[in-house]
């Protein structure tokens, strides 16, 4: 489970890559 989604703000902690592009999708960024 992703800690980052269940926080209001973001905080720096480890997140794998398929999560920061799930993030980055969800988030309309453009990634890495």
């Amino acid at each position: 489970d992703l800690a980052l989604v269940r926080q209001s703000r973001l905080s720096v902690m480890p997140v794998s890559e398929a999560h920061w592009a799930m993030l980055c999708r969800m988030g309309g960024w453009p990634g890495m």
